[in-house]
């Protein structure tokens, strides 16, 4: 966008100076001298400004990343800046800016015949028909960019509101997590990590203020997940020699009561499913609706593989509501939940939930030395609200949301500009058209009309342009944000009525100055 501004610039500077470069030519200058004016003019204006956009990015990059870390949590942000790679490529556009644009309008003023150019430019300078094609080209492309840029920020904005009011499933208030990390080489039996697990929910539920405490492989809201393979007895598989999969994950007895999650049928984990007792398996909503349709889930077994040509029977005791495993932006998946206290796959460590009766905060000093405690080979954990993971699952699609609404600002901002610039050039060119209409009796009214009708003209089409590249272009930002719908027509609308209002105000200023001319100045323009 800020290359095609630079190019109407320079044709409009061109237009400008093309008496000019007909009389230098006629006076013996020849083309390459010519053009090696122009190019050392057009890139030294091209360097004076990118030395001042380097300046701003350098002077401002770090303060902009500071404030990113602070407001979102994502791994490694605070390094972020500009370096030298950046900052020699962007020198490097800039000069490939004024020679690119410099060689494509500057010769064009000098080869052309000098008759010509000295007759088409008459009293006022103007490049004629192809030139007015070119500038009004250049508009509608910005202007188009402009709408996918501002189509793509409105999708996300519309997005991010909607995972905001999605419910997670949970009440994450005044609950702390903790990740508990087991060593390589320990506990590597089960009944090892059954006794130590035991005892860090014993010794977190007689901690003062905490009215209840739990076990989960994969915290929700945090994006993990693992995907195994089970078949189920009496239906056939959805091909042969295939499985079903769905996500399964760990919990203990308490953990659904824990984090608020109702249970829809049946019961929860209870410390009375131990490895001694059948092997049992609550399931969420969208797991009963994938696998048993049209029938009562409860006491449905299911056949996990295991090692060898072994397998595990498990029955379904239990249907908990759907909770947002993977994130706000991202629908419920069929998930399987196998008890702590009955052999499963291994798995690496556990998290550590607590319901507290006050702030959760308070006690995280504390939830911290529980492992040390038991045994001092176990790392501290990393403890944080169920809020705070909340906040974090939402962090990355803030950031893009953000990042994009900026880039959107500046490209209507860069637009708009060019469309001042196209329209004011316009008026300035049809000055003396405009003195000769007043004379002969038009309104004000119908100047004004029509310097407006020329400006919103090329807004529209521009626009129209930018909504089918959004169209096209939008799928994309499902890979950034789950979720989105690329073709919200109320959010294109919005998007097309913010455009064309920017537009209307950027043609207003110069089409009220063309109904303002005094034709007897006009007429002797010059």
């Amino acid at each position: 966008i800020a290359c095609t501004n630079v190019a109407n610039l320079l044709l409009a500077r061109s237009a400008t100076r093309q008496r000019e470069l007909a009389l230098r030519a006629a006076l013996g200058a020849g083309r390459k001298r010519l053009l090696q004016q122009w190019l050392t003019e057009s890139t030294l204006l091209a360097l004076l400004g990118g030395a001042l956009g380097l300046a701003l990015a350098y002077g401002t990059g770090g303060l902009l990343a500071r404030l990113l870390a602070e407001n979102f949590p994502i791994p490694r942000i605070e390094n972020t800046g500009v370096d030298g790679w950046v900052l020699g490529f962007a020198l490097l556009l800039s000069i490939a800016t004024g020679l690119f644009f410099g060689t494509l309008f500057g010769p064009a003023a000098a080869a052309r015949n000098l008759d010509e150019s000295l007759r088409e430019s008459g009293r006022t300078t103007s490049q004629g028909l192809s030139g007015r094609r070119l500038r009004n080209l250049l508009i509608v492309t910005e202007t188009a960019l402009a709408v996918v840029l501002l189509g793509a920020a409105g999708l996300l904005l519309k997005n991010l509101w909607v995972m905001r009011n999605n419910a997670p499933g949970l009440e994450p208030e005044n609950v702390l997590a903790a990740k508990l990390w087991l060593p390589p080489g320990k506990f590597t039996e089960f009944p090892a990590r059954w006794r130590f697990f035991d005892e860090i929910l014993a010794r977190a539920e007689a901690l003062p203020n905490v009215r209840s405490a739990a076990l989960v492989a994969n915290l929700p809201l945090s994006g993990g997940s693992d995907s195994l393979g089970f078949h189920i007895p009496g239906k056939p598989d959805p091909e042969p020699g295939g499985m079903r999969t769905a996500n399964f994950n760990i919990a203990s007895a308490g953990y659904f009561r824990t984090l608020g999650i109702p249970v829809r049928a049946g019961r929860e984990f209870t410390k009375q499913d131990t490895a001694g007792s059948p092997g049992v398996v609550v399931i969420n909503e969208t797991a009963a609706k994938s696998f048993w349709p049209d029938e009562n889930p409860l006491g449905r077994t299911i056949r996990v593989p295991t090692e060898g040509d072994e397998s595990l029977t498990l029955t379904v005791v239990g249907v908990t509501a759907d909770v947002r495993q993977s994130g706000l932006g991202t629908a419920p998946q069929p998930e399987v939940f196998l008890t702590s206290l009955q052999p499963a796959p291994p798995w690496p460590g556990l998290f550590l939930v607590l319901r507290t009766a006050g702030e959760p905060e308070a006690l995280a000093g504390t939830v911290k030395t529980l492992p040390g405690s038991i045994d001092r080979d176990v790392p501290v954990p990393q403890v944080r609200t169920l809020n705070d993971v909340l906040s974090a699952s939402l962090a990355q699609p803030r950031l893009y949301t953000l990042l994009l609404s900026l880039f959107a600002a500046l490209a209507l901002a860069l637009a708009a500009v060019g469309l001042y610039g196209v329209v004011s050039y316009m008026v300035t060119q049809r000055t003396p058209e405009m003195g000769i209409r007043l004379a002969l009796g038009a309104g004000r009214g119908a100047v004004l009309r029509l310097v407006l009708r020329q400006g919103l003209g090329l807004a529209l089409a521009g626009t129209a342009l930018g909504l089918v590249a959004t169209l096209a272009v939008a799928k994309l930002l499902t890979h950034l944000m789950p979720g989105a719908e690329p073709g919200d027509p109320w959010t294109l609308a919005a998007v097309s009525a913010v455009l064309i209002g920017v537009a209307l105000a950027a043609t207003w200023l110069p089409a009220r100055r063309a109904s303002r001319v005094d034709p007897a100045v006009a007429l002797r323009y010059d």
